[in-house]
């Protein structure tokens, strides 16, 4: 309350989670505008308990679960705000491997998700042959203790990696990588898809409604990318799929450009305007 009265805000947007619901039930108190934005398929919890007092729910998705909750009058589809450097990538063409040419994959699970990565990325490497993984360039985020177990095997086998438990520089990392392979929070999706890359999305199992698994259904059903349970995501099925994707019996440039068309790049600006407009 005190934040928010030195501040003389003029709106108040809230982006869910427990980390928003303080601030936003302190707006209604001070009767400071309130809009609320829903990041997932699934309306979370905080905006569940506080869309009757926004002005308006904003959707990074057309369908989302449990929005049937709020007035349809009060609900706005405007994509999931994502970082400029990102949304720029969205005016350049995807670099489509070549036939017998590098292989180029980006694999990212955040804090939480990349131990099962730093599992099952080098076992199935392991399973190619030597020609195969010679065309590999693998930048692949494991949880710390892993990092020097996973850069030994992946040197053992010659492949080409950048094994770190973060990294700093995505968009750049982005703009190259050829095939994604990672969690499917909004965030990540929104990035994916906007950059028009196209990406084996595997969900954290677990998460109110499974909101992970919703995220990138419509790219999925639509061909734009690929969804694997955590339970099915094994050496031998990632083997197949690079073994596919490798040998271009799987073509990744149609993947793209079916990713490239739910891709929202202005979103952060879309948003922007909802809240501006109705102050």
């Amino acid at each position: 309350l005190g934040a928010l009265r030195h501040a003389r805000c003029r709106a108040i947007i809230g982006f869910g989670s427990y980390a928003s619901f303080s601030a936003c039930a302190a707006a209604i108190v001070l009767r400071i505008p309130l809009f609320l934005h829903e990041q997932n398929a699934v309306l979370g919890r905080a905006n569940e308990a506080l869309h009757r007092f926004a002005r308006y729910v904003i959707t990074s998705v057309p369908n989302v679960e449990g929005i049937e909750r709020v007035p349809p009058a009060k609900v706005i589809e405007a994509g999931y705000p994502i970082r400029s450097k990102i949304a720029d990538l969205a005016a350049t063409p995807y670099p489509a491997p070549q036939p017998n040419g590098p292989l180029d994959i980006l694999c990212i699970g955040g804090s939480q998700g990349a131990q099962v990565f730093g599992q099952i990325v080098p076992a199935a490497i392991g399973k190619l042959d030597d020609a195969e993984r010679a065309r590999l360039k693998l930048t692949l985020q494991v949880t710390p203790p892993q990092v020097d177990d996973v850069r030994t095997k992946l040197a053992m086998m010659n492949v080409a990696a950048v094994v770190s438990p973060f990294f700093s520089d995505i968009p750049m990392r982005l703009a190259q990588t050829q095939l994604m392979i990672a969690r499917s929070g909004m965030s990540t999706v929104a990035e994916v898809l906007a950059s028009g890359r196209p990406a084996i999305f595997v969900p954290l199992p677990h998460g109110h409604r499974l909101e992970q698994y919703k995220n990138p259904a419509a790219a999925v059903a639509a061909g734009g990318a690929w969804l694997c349970d955590q339970k099915d995501f094994t050496a031998d099925w990632l083997a197949g799929r690079l073994r596919a994707i490798l040998n271009g019996e799987t073509d990744l440039a149609a993947v793209a450009a079916v990713a490239r068309k739910f891709g929202k790049p202005q979103a952060a600006q879309a948003v922007a305007e909802v809240v501006t407009s109705n102050i």
